[in-house]
């Protein structure tokens, strides 16, 4: 049954076009796509910076990484070191294309390292009191 409702679903959307489903449209659009021959300064910029911002937050999860090793962190710190790691790929994925999906996994992460940041704040500052 759930096959017959996904070939419904599809079939609808095919037949109704994009242009009538255009909230459709802007949830899965392509923004930016990484073209290796491009001469565009925009897209060259934006390719590269996103590298370096990756390997930056790579280097920021490594560094919590080792101290939470260090200092025998709970799950919670291991979280937040991985958040960081997440928010590098995206930067990876995003250096290569950016879209409406990716943007909106990137808003999630960053709230997750909010949060996670303020778990963590929390709970060393009541450790140091």
């Amino acid at each position: 049954m759930t096959m017959m409702l996904q070939r419904d679903f599809g079939s609808a959307v095919q037949a109704m076009g994009r242009s009538e489903l255009p909230f459709l449209e802007w949830w899965t659009r392509v923004w930016w796509e990484w073209d290796a021959g491009t001469q565009d300064w925009f897209s060259i910029g934006y390719h590269w910076f996103n590298l370096l911002e990756a390997v930056i937050w790579f280097g920021i999860a490594a560094m919590v990484g080792v101290k939470n090793y260090r200092e025998h962190r709970t799950a919670v710190d291991w979280l937040y070191a991985l958040a960081f790691l997440v928010f590098g790929l995206t930067d990876m994925v995003e250096a290569r294309q950016q879209s409406s999906p990716l943007i909106l996994f990137k808003l999630m992460n960053l709230i997750a390292l909010v949060c996670l940041r303020q778990i963590v704040s929390r709970r060393q500052k009541s450790a140091t009191n």
